[in-house]
């Protein structure tokens, strides 16, 4: 039977005595990384390469997603990325020898989605008669895997999906089952006609027979759904129903939750090289590295990352759950909330809350975000046109890249700012505002 939500633990706790447990199994089932997609919903950040190569605590979050398999066990990482991107990631990630793992890549030649990435690796698939997939910002991806593995292995399945409930099944694939069976994987089904409420969350369990069958369906946009669909008539395709978060990032709010899923995480660790002002406050814990400097009477709230030659102001407040990264400075009387800044911007004076900052932006003094609607309810955004539920009653602003911000300029919950823009004093950002755009 399908394992009703939360049962996944008794199949990491449980394993095979006839079959070779997860923990032998793994180390020869390699991690397919799809990274070649396009990002469209990323924007604004998307505007300076790919999402996957976002820093978040120093790293790219691509970085964070290797590790978590690496630690499960996995041996081998097989990296599909997009032709024109084959340096930036090798000069990255090499061979994987940083990271304790094999890392081979496969060049995808255009983003035709998700099937054409799977087998642009097919090459490196031949000797291996099941394989792993996942998305390249899952950034928890590891801690799936024991779970995702004795079921298999229990359940004689061919291929496993893993599945969790979601309110708002139209936005998603969804499974319809039957018993223990998945019988059909809906893609965005118009709502109110879903089969279910279990969406696939973008771990897929795959094997060879299924990359062939694979490889023999037509290109389209929805291909692996389709050939899922036609497999799983001949083949026993299962799903694992899961109630534990994939810590992933979609839309570009997302990276606040990858922020927080990774500094909950941290020690408290403060470079000798790093300068203090003897007045500031340290609440632990906090990463403070090289070359960073805290001013007088500055506050820093763990927990909190602040990265390389970064800067706290003097009077200024950094809260839990904030990070700077390389170079960010946040100079005199600046209050952050739950804000990720990101590599070389600089801001000085006033409010950034649930936000993000994109690299190399210079923003004026009196800068406010308004992060909560009057009513408090859910804030929406707008990508591609779409209006787009966050899941979010706290939900600032997120500007794009090499973005100029005058005095005393605000926006509303939830709007978003291109790259390479330039906004003048006293402007309050109402709507979105595309790449290279001015406002006056």
């Amino acid at each position: 039977m399908v394992r009703p939500k939360g049962s996944e633990k008794n199949f990491a706790e449980k394993e095979s005595m006839s079959e070779p447990s997860w923990r032998e199994r793994i180390k020869k089932i390699p991690a397919v990384i799809m990274a070649a997609g396009k990002s469209s919903r990323f924007w604004p950040l998307n505007f300076s390469g790919n999402k996957c190569l976002t820093s978040v605590m120093g790293q790219p979050i691509l970085a964070y997603t290797i590790r978590s398999l690496v630690t499960a066990g996995i041996k081998e990482i097989i990296l599909v990325i997009n032709q024109s991107e084959k340096d930036t990631f090798r000069g990255y990630f090499g061979e994987g020898q940083s990271l304790k793992v094999k890392i081979k890549y496969a060049l995808q030649k255009k983003p035709l989605g998700q099937a054409n990435a799977i087998l642009s690796a097919k090459d490196y698939l031949k000797s291996a008669p099941e394989f792993l997939v996942f998305n390249a910002e899952q950034v928890n991806a590891g801690e799936f895997l024991p779970t995702v593995i004795n079921f298999k292995i229990e359940e004689k399945a061919d291929l496993v999906l893993v599945g969790k409930e979601t309110s708002q099944p139209w936005k998603y694939g969804i499974l319809e089952l039957k018993e223990k069976r998945v019988v059909a994987l809906v893609e965005k089904p118009a709502q109110g006609e879903e089969p279910s409420k279990l969406r696939v969350v973008g771990i897929y369990f795959l094997n060879n027979d299924f990359l062939e069958y694979l490889g023999k369906q037509p290109v389209a946009e929805y291909q692996l759904e389709t050939s899922l669909n036609g497999f799983m008539k001949q083949k026993q395709v299962l799903v694992l129903e899961t109630n534990k978060e994939t810590i992933s990032a979609k839309y570009p709010w997302d990276l606040l939750k990858v922020k927080d899923y990774l500094l909950a995480k941290i020690p408290h660790q403060v470079s000798p090289y790093a300068s203090v002002a003897q007045t500031a406050i340290i609440k632990p814990p906090v990463i403070i590295k090289t070359g960073a400097l805290i001013g007088e009477f500055a506050t820093v709230e763990g927990p909190a990352y602040i990265g390389e030659s970064a800067v706290v102001g003097a009077y200024s407040t950094l809260r839990a759950c904030s990070s700077l990264e390389l170079g960010a400075q946040v100079q005199r009387d600046v209050d952050v909330k739950n804000s990720l800044i990101l590599p070389g911007a600089h801001l000085h004076s006033g409010f950034i809350g649930d936000s993000i900052i994109g690299e190399d932006c210079r923003v004026g003094a009196d800068f406010l975000t308004a992060n909560r609607r009057l009513d408090r309810q859910e804030i929406f955004s707008a990508v591609d046109g779409k209006k787009i539920a966050t899941g979010l009653t706290s939900f600032g602003t997120v500007v794009g890249p090499k973005t100029r911000i005058g005095i005393r300029v605000s926006t509303m919950p939830g709007k978003l700012i291109g790259a390479n823009c330039l906004i003048g004093p006293g402007k309050i950002v109402r709507e979105n505002i595309d790449d290279k755009e001015e406002v006056w």
